[in-house]
């Protein structure tokens, strides 16, 4: 089977921060942009999320930081 399938973890390459609790990985996904950005190292970050993720107060605040924070 695939290495993406269910929960991804962090032996899969690539993979710098595995899932969390339903709705923490956008605010995990702000975090590291914003780490990166600060270090102007040019990086990019990815957050794939569900829409039971989305539904979450968490990811509402973190949405407002990414944009606050642009």
């Amino acid at each position: 089977g695939s290495p993406f399938q269910g929960h991804v973890e962090r032996a899969v390459p690539g993979i710098d921060w595995g899932s969390g609790n339903l709705g923490q990985g956008l605010s995990a996904g702000v975090g590291f942009a914003l780490a990166q950005r600060s270090r102007k190292n040019g990086g990019r970050t990815y957050v794939l999320m569900g829409d039971g993720g989305q539904t979450k107060g968490q990811s509402a605040e973190a949405r407002r930081v990414a944009v606050k924070e642009g």
